[in-house]
């Protein structure tokens, strides 16, 4: 209904992600397959007017397992 009025979409999944949940094992690898299915699922729509905003307010120390490695 969005798009069909002309107006851009944000996916937001809206999780804080704290200090605790990214640090948790195999949480920051859940995330990028959880990123993966949507990005796919999405990418038929119209990129000019969704886009993703991948963490919401983000609080962490160990920013370096964030860094894209690509595949």
């Amino acid at each position: 209904m969005i798009l069909d009025q002309g107006m851009a979409v944000v996916i937001d999944l809206h999780r804080r992600a704290t200090s605790n949940s990214v640090t948790r094992s195999g949480f920051v690898e859940q995330f990028a397959v959880l990123l993966a299915a949507l990005a796919k699922h999405y990418s038929s729509w119209d990129t000019e007017r969704v886009f993703f905003e991948v963490l919401n307010e983000p609080e962490f120390s160990d920013r370096y397992r964030w860094l894209w490695r690509g595949n």
